[in-house]
């Protein structure tokens, strides 16, 4: 009797496994957005060389004394020595001393990526290829420069006859109020990805007053966002050293020290920066980014954001109960928080307590997405991302495929989902529908995502296709993710038992012999190279 494929005998590994956190961690090496799609091969070749420019320009930004950029305008109020004087006060032991801001991040970072702000991957700051930072950022605040002499000019024109002490008071106290709605406004731009009007905002309040922690810490943000972390690390030091109960300046160093942290266990990262001992200078890393998170709550027992930012780099080191832990403070503090539910199930999934973990992830996305402080669309697509992963492992198929399919309405090019899907519809039996959902996933994928998620697609439309008895089909999809991984076994054992079903020994046993050297297959191979043995016999 021929040997045919069965979609159960196979482990769920490969081909026919969830695409989770390793691939999401993945992401960051070659995209800084996890979802965003490009449209087309020539969007994404333009995106390759923009992210590269900006990763240019970042370093050549942070290889520069922090504000020297926008030192122009605001250099009469002195900000750099402010900024220099505190380092004086809190500088950093030399084996420590924070490396230059660069964007590229290593795996482990965007793992439970959907998190609030600083452990969220942000896009880099675009700049034109024929513009210097300096002229992009000039242009930014060119706006905030015109405002402020329209309000030189108004005050200029204050009725003299008041005494000029009451109109000094008045002045102080409308200026105050005035620096409060800038940085309310620089915080809310920050929230709508707008950074350029966000940058613009917090600039004009340190013009007022370069002691201004709040607007410092939000600058602060803008820079740790287009992933500059020294001039972010140098500015939440700045806010620290005029207040050290800035809670968001503390939050923001904390995410400034856990993301080098993660850089540096890049190899080539830590040889270029010449760190001497990475795993030393991690953990110094990591411990000051739990230290600076517990200050933040330590001063604010409210601060659900220091919270979840902590329960996610313990959760990454192998912490899961402090995590757990972290998560639950912070929804006591704040029922209303969905992200602390959202990162609560992705523990408790990733400990395989997929009941817990769903009950979350429902209570997060009942949630309105005002809950979220930055990309609500983004994170709630993730709640239902982690939902169907949950579903599938509880066998749920028909559920994970409707949080798949809701994970694709708010983020339409999210592979992993298409492809996660297409699995939930193959362990249904649904096979037409498996090799939709697989297509659609091929069509977006690019072969650098996700640890080889393009070829895992390719194999596992060419399952499907053999499920379905359309043989040449499913050999072209075994041809292409051979090409794409020749070191996949179970592929290889799929292509042999196709060819070897259509009489073509010699070609089946080359593919037999090189599964052969993977343990978790070897035994599947010896199995069908003695069927070989026997066909030739006869």
């Amino acid at each position: 009797m021929q040997y045919r494929a069965s979609w159960d005998e196979y482990d769920e590994e490969s081909p026919g496994r969830i695409v989770g956190d390793t691939e999401l961690s993945h992401a960051l090496e070659t995209r800084n957005d996890i979802f965003n799609a490009e449209e087309n091969p020539l969007l994404r070749r333009i995106g390759f060389v923009a992210i590269l420019m900006g990763v240019a320009c970042g370093i050549w930004l942070n290889s520069t004394p922090p504000f020297n950029v926008i030192s122009r305008s605001i250099k009469k109020h002195n900000i750099t020595n402010l900024i220099a004087s505190s380092q004086k006060i809190q500088s950093e032991p030399e084996d420590i001393a924070l490396p230059l801001g660069d964007i590229s991040l290593s795996n482990d970072f965007v793992k439970r990526s959907s998190g609030n702000f600083g452990l969220i991957a942000k896009k880099p700051l675009m700049i034109d290829k024929h513009t210097k930072i300096s002229d992009t950022l000039s242009k930014m605040l060119s706006d905030t420069k015109k405002s402020s002499r329209e309000n030189s000019v108004a005050i200029s024109n204050t009725n003299t006859t008041e005494p000029s002490s009451l109109i000094k008071n008045q002045s102080q106290e409308n200026q105050t109020t005035d620096d409060s709605i800038l940085v309310s406004q620089g915080n809310a731009f920050k929230k709508q990805n707008k950074h350029g009007e966000a940058f613009a905002a917090f600039q004009k309040a340190l013009e007022h007053d370069p002691h201004n922690t709040a607007a410092l810490s939000g600058l602060g943000d803008m820079f740790l966002i287009t992933g500059l972390l020294d001039s972010a690390a140098r500015i939440y030091r700045s806010a620290i050293t005029i207040n050290p109960r800035c809670v968001s300046a503390h939050n923001g160093l904390g995410t400034v020290c856990y993301y080098i942290s993660t850089l540096a266990a890049n190899v080539h990262y830590a040889n270029n920066h010449n760190i001497a001992d990475p795993e030393r200078y991690i953990k110094l890393q990591y411990d000051s980014a739990i230290a600076e998170y517990t200050n933040a709550i330590s001063l604010d027992s409210s601060c659900v954001d220091a919270m979840t930012n902590r329960g996610v780099i313990r959760d990454i080191h192998g912490d899961h109960n402090a995590a757990l832990a972290d998560y639950t403070l912070a929804v006591n503090r704040n029922p209303t928080w969905a992200e602390g539910y959202n990162k609560r199930g992705d523990t408790y999934r990733s400990l395989g307590k997929y009941h817990e973990a769903i009950a979350d992830y429902t209570k997060s996305i009942s949630l309105d997405t005002s809950s979220y402080i930055y990309n609500p669309t983004i994170h709630l697509a993730n709640a239902y991302f982690g939902r169907g992963i949950a579903e599938y492992k509880l066998h749920d198929y028909i559920n994970a495929v409707s949080d798949y399919d809701s994970t694709l309405i708010l983020e339409p090019k999210h592979s992993l989902a298409m492809q996660n899907k297409a699995l939930s519809y193959a362990e249904a039996g649904m096979y037409d529908s498996a090799i939709a959902s697989y297509t659609k996933a091929i069509a977006t994928l690019s072969p650098s995502e996700y640890s080889g998620a393009l070829e895992r697609a390719y194999s596992g439309r060419g399952h499907m296709y053999d499920l379905t008895n359309h043989l040449d089909f499913a050999l072209n999809d075994f041809d292409a993710a051979i090409k794409l991984n020749p070191n996949d076994g179970q592929v290889r054992i799929y292509r042999g038992d196709i060819l070897k079903s259509e009489g073509k020994v010699e070609d089946a046993i080359a593919d037999y012999k090189m599964a052969l050297y993977f343990p978790k297959f070897a035994e599947k191979a010896k199995q069908r190279l003695a069927e070989c043995k026997e066909t030739s016999a006869k």
